[in-house]
């Protein structure tokens, strides 16, 4: 990758995602991850960002391009409280 493609990545992720947007699988958005909307207090922030500084992140929108820890959520349970079981051990610090 490039400087160029690279500074082009960090000028397209807004602050409060998890790792660089467009860095997902192609054709994926936020809004379809399983991290993106948690709770009814968070419905716009990535878990998976909360998870990693253990702190709310920048609300940003839905259509957003997904990141590296694109996680589909399940089938049928597409809501808010549907989040993948994470534990420490499977961060990338």
């Amino acid at each position: 990758m490039s400087q160029e493609e690279a500074e082009g990545l960090i000028d397209a992720t807004p602050s409060g995602m998890a790792h660089l947007s467009g860095t997902g699988p192609p054709g994926t958005v936020c809004e379809q991850c399983s991290f993106y909307g948690f709770h009814m207090q968070h419905p716009n922030s990535c878990y998976r960002y909360y998870l990693m500084v253990s702190e709310h992140g920048a609300a940003f929108p839905a259509e957003t391009p997904s990141c590296k820890y694109f996680a589909p959520r399940n089938m049928g349970l597409a809501t808010a409280e549907a989040q993948p079981a994470v534990t420490v051990e499977d961060l990338d610090w």
